[in-house]
């Protein structure tokens, strides 16, 4: 890693660099060829992950594809790259569902019809591990969350400490930080249901970081962080547990963490990277 060359450091948990890349490279294409295998994504030239994209294409030689320019043939999937038309026999599924909704989006096949091509992940995955699942964890590191209807007319007397989440909406659109009665009012009991109530989790400001190009700002807040571990596994090779790879780490001076939360923020956004192990 540049900078660290004279260091133990590694963004890895338990893997050599190459060992780690050969096996993510596994777990997105498979048993299938690299140039078979289809990044998708909508717009993916337009998506603030383009330089993951790269990276991808450079490290497994698996190239973006916007959904919308896939080509169906009966149960097959093609698309045109250098003038001529090239089978998709897997996708890594970068796509966010409701983007595609918002977008109203005409995709030339459906994600629930029977095609010939292997995933990942498959698209239930995106359902199934997502807010949906979070009221029924029980842990002491999950914040309580319960469905919005569950409630009825009895809510918590302190909505300060809650956020307002809806069900099927990704990267931070819609959630509601600073809650209020009147924000639960307006939305009418038959659409409750779509909706999470979960207790806040307060960040702490506690890392010192430059704020402007110019260097560090004293009057500047600190910097909040937030860890989330990228966990990996053969899907094609049978039930196995997940195996942590990396770390990613989102900082942020913000309310909330996302980059389209901290847009324009007055002391900057100050962007993400990998926590590193010794």
């Amino acid at each position: 890693m540049p900078g660290f060359e004279d260091t133990n450091l590694t963004c890895f948990f338990d893997l050599e660099r190459d060992a780690a890349v050969a096996w993510m490279k596994q777990v997105v294409v498979g048993d299938e060829d690299p140039f078979e295998t289809a990044l998708v994504d909508y717009q993916p030239d337009l998506q603030k992950t383009l330089p993951d994209f790269h990276a991808t294409r450079l490290l497994f030689g698996v190239s973006p594809v916007c959904v919308t320019k896939l080509i169906r043939e009966g149960r097959r999937l093609y698309r045109e790259t250098g003038g001529r038309r090239v089978p998709v026999r897997r996708i890594y599924n970068r796509m966010v569902f409701d983007e595609l909704d918002a977008k109203k989006v005409a995709l030339p096949f459906s994600f629930t019809d029977d095609l010939d091509v292997s995933w990942c992940s498959h698209p239930n995955w995106y359902w199934t591990w997502s807010k949906f699942a979070l009221p029924y964890l029980d842990h002491p590191s999950v914040p309580k969350t319960r469905y919005l209807s569950d409630f009825g007319t009895d809510l918590p007397e302190d909505l300060e400490n809650y956020v307002l989440k809806p069900l099927f909406s990704f990267a931070g659109s819609g959630v509601n930080i600073d809650l209020t009665r009147a924000a639960i009012d307006a939305i009418p009991e038959a659409q409750r249901s779509g909706y999470l109530l979960q207790r806040k989790v307060e960040y702490a400001p506690v890392i010192d970081m430059p704020s402007h190009a110019e260097g560090f700002d004293p009057a500047a807040p600190g910097v909040k962080a937030e860890c989330r571990v990228m966990l990996l596994r053969h899907s094609f090779d049978g039930p196995r547990p997940l195996r942590p790879l990396i770390v990613l780490v989102r900082s942020s001076r913000g309310k909330m963490l996302g980059v389209d939360q901290n847009r324009g923020v007055a002391q900057n956004w100050s962007g993400g990277t990998v926590a590193l192990f010794g």
